[in-house]
C-alpha cells in the first residue's frame, strides 16, 4: 500500500487549467489510481492546492465524470486500501475507452 504519491509519480503532470479545452482526443492521462472498480485518471495537479483535475469512475460508468479530487483524500484511500497507482501516457478518450467502458 502507498502513503503518499511520489515525486516521480507526480513531476510531468501539468497544472490546472493547462489542458482546458483539449477535449478527450487531446486531453492526457498521467496518472492512473486504481482500486477494485474505482478509477481517477488524474490529468492536472495544483501542488499549492494539493488539488487533481481528472475523471473519476467511483463503481458506475454512467455516473463517471470530469472534476477536482483532493490529493489528501485520495492519500487517505492510499494508505487504507490495496490502490494501484500507475504513471501512464494516454489520451483520455483511450483511458475512458480501456479502463471505464
Amino acid at each position: 500500500m502507498y502513503e503518499n504519491f511520489t515525486e516521480e509519480q507526480l513531476k510531468d503532470i501539468p497544472e490546472l487549467y493547462a489542458q482546458d479545452g483539449f477535449g478527450e482526443e487531446k486531453t492526457k492521462v498521467y496518472l492512473k489510481v486504481s482500486l477494485r472498480d474505482y478509477i481517477w485518471l488524474i490529468t492536472e495537479y495544483n501542488p499549492q492546492e494539493s488539488m487533481f483535475f481528472g475523471f473519476a469512475c467511483l463503481g458506475d460508468p454512467e455516473m463517471a465524470e470530469l472534476g477536482y479530487i483532493s490529493k489528501i483524500e485520495l492519500e487517505e484511500i492510499l494508505t487504507e486500501y490495496p490502490v494501484e497507482v500507475e504513471k501512464v501516457d494516454i489520451t483520455l478518450k483511450e483511458a475512458k475507452t480501456k479502463w471505464i467502458n
